[in-house]
């Protein structure tokens, strides 16, 4: 009974891990939001791919410092309350993620995310 237990144990925790997998461009994209909602700005900006290797330090620096900026922007509609992707078109190594905010405040928003596969693994594209 044990073995299954443990069994089961291990499976779901497989199945859970590969579900909230950021390599893709939905798991990114909800990894980015589920930070901004926990005002993880850190975790955040590792979401984010950074073409200039050689200033990446600085540029992620001064996203981190953008996104606590952002932070507080969202303090005042009352915080991140949900958020849904609605699409996802993939067009091999990009993509376009789509979907709705809803504020604390009860305002809600549409968004539009542009993503990038870099090395097998998908980031937020700065640059578009």
């Amino acid at each position: 009974m044990k073995k299954l237990i443990l069994g089961l144990t291990v499976l779901f925790c497989a199945v859970l891990v590969i579900s909230c997998s950021n390599n893709s461009p939905k798991g990114v994209v909800t990894k980015y939001f589920k930070s901004m909602q926990a005002k993880e700005y850190e975790k955040a900006a590792d979401c984010f791919y950074y073409a200039n290797t050689e200033n990446a330090e600085e540029s992620r620096a001064q996203l981190i410092a953008l996104l606590t900026k952002a932070g507080k922007s969202l303090d005042e509609k009352e915080g991140l309350k949900s958020f849904e992707i609605t699409s996802v078109e993939e067009n091999g190594e990009e993509a376009v993620v789509k979907g709705k905010i809803t504020y604390g405040n009860g305002v809600e928003e549409d968004e539009t995310i542009n993503t990038i596969k870099i090395d097998g693994n998908w980031y937020i594209d700065l640059d578009k």
